[in-house]
């Protein structure tokens, strides 16, 4: 007897390269590769967000980037205005990072405090922001001017210590010219918190001069200077008064320009009277910066 092997029907869904199977094969194969590119793309992405968010972290941190003096600088002129006598002045020469040749003097006291966010935006939290604190005290010792300075670098209120010595003009023409010293001790850090290289000095000496340009309606005061650690890529600035409670700075720090606007205001006449600033600005274009504060 025989027996016979029923036929197997032949199902074309089976065969991979099937004429009716070939949409569905090329259409997971697709639906892979799309799948693949997307992941590539979207880790791709949050890698570089990432890196951008902890880059706004620490926007200067680095060996011999001293980001702790790289805003409010707590020198001559670092976010308030001074005339050549070494008075505060409303429409006098400023900058914020960066010194003006002319030194506070005459028993005056300036404080103040700032705020530099990670990004272009204001921010004032601790994980969003470097804070600064400063407590300047000049005094005149006949044709020279002696500014000491109580820099608090941080929340934490560690410290450094800054002197500047200015030589006062004789004629409203003439340069001024003035010395000075940023972080007596040097131990104020030079890279960035927790970084080996942060234990280098910072010890900064610098000399820098300030010439009045007269102009049809108001001068424009530029400043240039040079220096160690700090300030060896040399430094500018430049200054205006385009209204009367209002000027407008810019400054080179070495490591790229800085600018902003400075609103002041005064109560009182003479010796009685109390000098109030702001001071709203961008730290190499990039980082928004706040500053406020007081001289009497």
């Amino acid at each position: 007897m025989k027996y016979y092997q029923p036929r197997q029907n032949i199902s074309f869904a089976a065969c991979p390269f099937s004429l009716f199977s070939m949409p569905a094969y090329l259409l997971n194969r697709f639906s892979l590769t799309i799948c693949f590119r997307f992941c590539f793309v979207f880790f791709s992405f949050l890698f570089l967000v990432l890196s951008q968010a902890l880059a706004q972290h620490q926007p200067a941190v680095g060996a011999n980037q001293f980001p702790q003096y790289r805003q409010i600088s707590g020198l001559a002129g670092g976010g308030y205005g001074l005339d050549q006598t070494g008075r505060s002045s409303l429409s006098g020469p400023t900058a914020f990072s960066t010194p003006i040749a002319y030194v506070l003097g005459h028993d005056e006291f300036r404080l103040g405090v700032s705020s530099e966010s990670f990004d272009s935006a204001p921010n004032w939290g601790a994980n969003h922001a470097n804070g600064k604190g400063l407590v300047s005290y000049g005094h005149t010792f006949g044709q020279f001017n002696i500014m000491a300075t109580d820099l608090f670098k941080s929340h934490t209120l560690d410290q450094a210590y800054n002197l500047q010595v200015g030589i006062i003009p004789l004629r409203n023409q003439q340069p001024g010219f003035s010395l000075g010293i940023q972080d007596i001790t040097g131990t104020g850090g030079s890279a960035g918190e927790g970084l080996p290289t942060d234990r280098h000095s910072s010890q900064s000496v610098f000399a820098v001069t300030t010439y009045r340009i007269a102009t049809r309606r108001r001068p424009i005061y530029v400043t240039a200077g040079i220096g160690t650690h700090r300030f060896a890529k040399a430094f500018a600035s430049a200054s205006y008064q385009f209204l009367k409670p209002l000027r407008g700075w810019i400054e080179q720090d070495g490591w790229g320009f800085n600018e902003g606007i400075l609103l002041t205001g005064r109560t009182g006449r003479g010796r009685t009277s109390t000098e109030f600033s702001a001071n709203v600005g961008l730290i190499r274009g990039r980082y928004f910066t706040f500053a406020v504060g007081i001289g009497f």
